[in-house]
């Protein structure tokens, strides 16, 4: 079985800091897996190499078994069945809900560029396609009833949904979400964890998380890896990690996350 994504011996240097040190991982087909560890471990700047936003300076990245090649812009990257949220909600906040998923969805119905510029009937059709599709995804979500909001103009906890709902958008193989419950309450956060889980359960979707919250990372992963000072400290099962005195003791340190 292919794997949704494989990392191997990924290096990324800035200047003469290495950041990230050859550290390999894989995720496969419909598993959840965590990425945790101290501030500063390098665990966003590796998303980043995955993701293409910052690309490795050592190392192999294949999605779904096809190998991202060097400088491969993010957005082409993302067309290979990767998406992913960022620490920070990147919605667009003056467009509407509905319009930041229909964005996401322009991947998936192309026209050719006489039908686009003419307004050809295949145009209308492909337009009417991608609104369905996105409201289909909105409801099942329970985000029908704000769809027509200015995205920013919506709770810190709703944002961070729509924002997840997006990633979905672009029918991914897997789906990288970055601290996506950093800034929610515990309601939010029991919300989310049934979110994350539907994505891998309902949606056959490979979920690879960051996140600094325990208690949702041992109820959601079936894997963890563990970086400090940007290598690969350990990996195993959720009680495998809660046992390893390596990742307890890097867990008493850390300064400002990379």
């Amino acid at each position: 079985m292919t794997d949704a994504l494989s990392a191997d011996h990924i290096t990324k240097v800035f200047g003469g800091l290495t950041a990230v040190d050859d550290v390999s991982l894989h995720v496969g087909e419909k598993e959840l897996v965590a990425l945790i560890g101290p501030n500063g471990a390098g665990k966003t700047t590796f998303f980043n190499c995955l993701t293409g936003v910052a690309p490795a300076t050592t190392g192999t990245v294949k999605i779904a078994g096809q190998e991202v090649k060097k400088n491969t812009k993010a957005y082409k990257v993302a067309q290979m069945g990767i998406s992913r949220t960022f620490q920070n909600i990147r919605l667009f906040s003056q467009l509407s809900v509905l319009e930041n998923v229909l964005i996401a969805l322009t991947n998936q119905y192309k026209e050719n560029f006489l039908t686009s510029v003419l307004r050809l009937p295949g145009y209308y059709k492909t337009e009417d396609a991608m609104e369905k599709r996105a409201k289909e995804l909105l409801a099942d979500f329970d985000l029908e009833d704000v769809m027509y909001f200015p995205a920013g103009d919506l709770p810190y906890g709703t944002q961070r949904k729509v924002e997840i709902v997006r990633a979905l958008a672009t029918d991914p193989k897997i789906i990288c979400l970055d601290e996506p419950a950093a800034g929610m309450n515990p309601e939010e956060t029991a919300d989310l964890t049934k979110l994350i889980k539907r994505l891998q359960t309902e949606y056959g979707i490979a979920v690879l998380l960051i996140e600094h919250d325990m208690s949702l990372v041992m109820n959601l992963a079936e894997r963890i890896y563990v970086l400090a000072e940007g290598k690969l400290l350990a990996q195993g099962t959720p009680s495998e990690i809660q046992n390893n005195e390596a990742v307890i003791n890097a867990y008493l340190g850390g300064g400002a996350d990379a």
